[in-house]
C-alpha cells in the first residue's frame, strides 16, 4: 500500500528512521537520538516491528536535538509515518515541526483537527502551499501519511495518505530548508495545545 510514496526515493538514503521498537533511536544513516518527553512511552501496540511512540498526553512528544548538519541544505526530502489517533486537540496536531519559525529554519508538518474529516497541511515559515488546506483525511485504526518536497526554485511539495498521491503544489520563491538538522519534534511544536494524541510508528526521513 505505501509502495508508491517511496517510488521517488528508491535511490535516495534513509537519513532517519525511528522504529520505536524499543526506544527512540534512530537507525538511519544520521543516527539523531530521540528522547521521549513528558509522559511519552514506547508501547507494543505497533503497526510496523514491536513498538510504537505513545504520545496520547497533551504534551507528550519525541524531541530531536540539534547539530547534525548531515541534514541541512537537502535538495530534496521526505518525512514519512504510521499514525494511529486517540484523541484529537480542536486546533493543530503536529506530526512533525522543527523548533524554529523563520525563513530557511521552518517546516510544519500536522493535523488540523477543529472538524472532521481533518486536513493534513504542510505549512513552511507562514506559507501553506495551494492545496495544503484540502487534504481530508478521516482516520480510522493506522493510516500512513507522508510529505515529499523538493527545493528550490523547481520545487514541489507532495502530500499522500495511504500510499495515494492526495494533493501536489508549488513552494514559494526562493524557499530552501537549510537547517533540518537544527532542534526538532516529533509529535508536537511550540506547546501542549499544538501536540498529535496517539501513536506514531516507523517514522522515517529520506
Amino acid at each position: 500500500m505505501t509502495t508508491a510514496i517511496f517510488a521517488a526515493c528508491v535511490d535516495a538514503a534513509l537519513l532517519s528512521h525511528y522504529t520505536f521498537d524499543t526506544d527512540a533511536s534512530d537507525s538511519g544513516s544520521v543516527g539523531r537520538p530521540g528522547t521521549l518527553t513528558n509522559g511519552a512511552v514506547i508501547t507494543t501496540s505497533a503497526k510496523v516491528g514491536g513498538g510504537a511512540a505513545d504520545l496520547s498526553g497533551s504534551t507528550d512528544y519525541v524531541d530531536l536535538p540539534g547539530g547534525y548538519s548531515a541534514l541541512n541544505a537537502l535538495p530534496e526530502y521526505t518525512v514519512a509515518t504510521w499514525i494511529k489517533l486517540t484523541s484529537v486537540s480542536g486546533w493543530l496536531d503536529y506530526i512533525f515541526a522543527t523548533d524554529s519559525w523563520q525563513m530557511g529554519d521552518s517546516l510544519h508538518f500536522s493535523l488540523e483537527t477543529g472538524s472532521a474529516p481533518y486536513t493534513l497541511k504542510a505549512n513552511f515559515y507562514g506559507w501553506s502551499p495551494d492545496g495544503t488546506t484540502a487534504v481530508p483525511v478521516a482516520p480510522s485504526d493506522w493510516f500512513h501519511i507522508a510529505l515529499s518536497v523538493k527545493q528550490p526554485s523547481d520545487g514541489y511539495v507532495n502530500l499522500y495518505v495511504n500510499g495515494k498521491l492526495e494533493m501536489t503544489s508549488g513552494l514559494p520563491p526562493g524557499y530552501t530548508l537549510t537547517h533540518f538538522g537544527d532542534a526538532s519534534a516529533i509529535g508536537s511544536w511550540g506547546g501542549p495545545d499544538r501536540n498529535l494524541r496517539g501513536l506514531i510508528d516507523d517514522f522515517r526521513i529520506y
